[in-house]
């Protein structure tokens, strides 16, 4: 199996590197930091996570602190990221899968930039971090790629590998990874937006050939509110590229948030059509179906995205919820099952209502035992979690365990104490 050294260089990021480090924990055979002169709490934060924790002396060169964090890297792939950025927990196995791969040398992974939403058009993810947040900027960046080949940073600002890979014989390969770049309120303000907004207009100008540019400015709009000005550019972005999956997303998005949902479902299967490995695209279609209360197309949407291997928690949920609509509860849990048996991360809610429905499923199934099992399990998991208590509370009494059931309302009334006490 392949190795994975996860190299980073940091300076005063005690804000955001244990959330970048924590989505990285169970990826990385070591963790590399470099520290270019922390003054806060970023070495103490890095202590829990690595070993590895290595000063360099800064000499306004982000190459020549690049080049130092993957000399010391002994496995036998790298993975650069810096402390904003994060791994989402989905795109962790894929990249396990990438690194397999014989004839692979290195991989582009797409940096997206995740701001506050303004407004109705944040994104839903199994990550909290990502949660009411809107993906505005997205390029190809070579984060991924094998260690031992010589290759290095080049420029002290905006340093780049990918011509080191390239002037060396190797191709870089696409992949549909993203690596989340959370952009803090403070450093994505109005003015902020604004310049942002200003410097994209002058690149259609400049480039008016480009659909991406559309699409860039069309987000920023969005995030403002002005979905009319988004429309336009992103019309003229599919203008110039009739096969650009993230122009029809966007504006399947819109059309979804204007709940015009024939128009969304026509653009999310654009989407698609183009990229068939968009998992976001597949849950907007399926969920444009299911708001038309066409379930069996709703299925047939997830099942498709599941057959191209696509691991997403919200299109799986969404899936076993709909089988358990249409009385398919054997499917439903095998889905439900194989969720929590993941080991991803998933948000408190998420995880509560994937429990609550398997429970549900099991008792369509008349798997009463496995349901109070589940329930009792859980129950000691997130003990103030009043749904779990009181779930297994009815079961019990309908089952006539009157003994468990009594005992189960003592370990309810704990919970509420222990929820009323914080």
């Amino acid at each position: 199996m392949a190795t994975i050294s996860v190299c980073m260089i940091v300076k005063n990021e005690e804000d955001c590197l244990e959330r970048c480090l924590n989505s990285v924990k169970n990826l990385a055979d070591e963790i590399i930091i470099v520290d270019t002169g922390s003054t806060d709490k970023t070495k103490e934060i890095a202590k829990r996570f690595t070993e590895k924790i290595l000063d360099f002396k800064w000499i306004d060169d982000f190459s020549a602190a690049r080049n130092f964090s993957i000399k010391h890297a002994k496995s036998d792939w790298i993975l650069v990221l810096d402390a904003d950025e994060m791994i989402s927990d989905e795109d962790i196995y894929v990249i396990k899968d990438l690194v397999e791969k014989k004839n692979a040398v290195a991989y582009s992974l797409n940096q997206v930039d995740y701001v506050k939403a303004q407004g109705r058009y944040g994104v839903l993810g199994q990550n909290k971090e990502i949660q009411d947040r809107m993906p505005t900027f997205s390029k190809p960046i070579a984060r991924l790629f094998r260690n031992k080949k010589g290759f290095s940073y080049r420029n002290k600002i905006h340093e780049v590998i990918e011509p080191s890979i390239e002037s060396s014989g190797h191709n870089i390969e696409p992949s549909n990874v993203q690596i989340l770049h959370i952009v803090d309120e403070n450093d994505f303000s109005l003015e902020k937006q604004h310049n942002y907004l200003k410097l994209g207009l002058e690149q259609i100008k400049n480039d008016p050939s480009n659909s991406k540019q559309y699409v860039d400015v069309a987000k920023l709009y969005l995030l403002q509110g002005n979905a009319d000005d988004a429309k336009q550019l992103l019309a003229k972005a599919i203008e110039i590229d009739n096969k650009d999956p993230e122009a029809y997303f966007v504006l399947g998005q819109v059309y979804e948030q204007d709940n015009m949902i024939d128009d969304a479902i026509k653009c999310y299967k654009m989407s698609v059509k183009f990229n068939p490995y968009k998992s976001e695209a597949y849950v907007g279609l399926g969920t444009m179906y299911s708001r038309k209360r066409d379930l069996s197309m709703a299925i047939k949407v997830y099942e498709k995205a599941v057959e191209n291997k696509i691991w997403n928690v919200f299109l799986l949920n969404n899936l076993a919820f709909l089988y358990l609509a249409t009385n398919e509860s054997a499917k439903a849990i095998r889905i439900y099952q194989q969720i929590l048996d993941s080991g991803l991360a998933l948000s408190e809610p998420l995880k509560v209502k994937i429990i609550n429905n398997l429970v549900n499923a099991y008792i369509n199934m008349n798997l009463f035992d496995e349901a109070v099992q589940l329930l009792k399990k859980s129950r000691e998991e997130m003990p103030a979690e009043l749904s779990f208590h009181s779930n297994l509370i009815k079961i019990l009494d309908y089952l006539k365990r009157t003994d468990e059931m009594l005992s189960a309302m003592e370990e309810l009334d704990k919970a509420k104490q222990l929820r009323k006490n914080g």
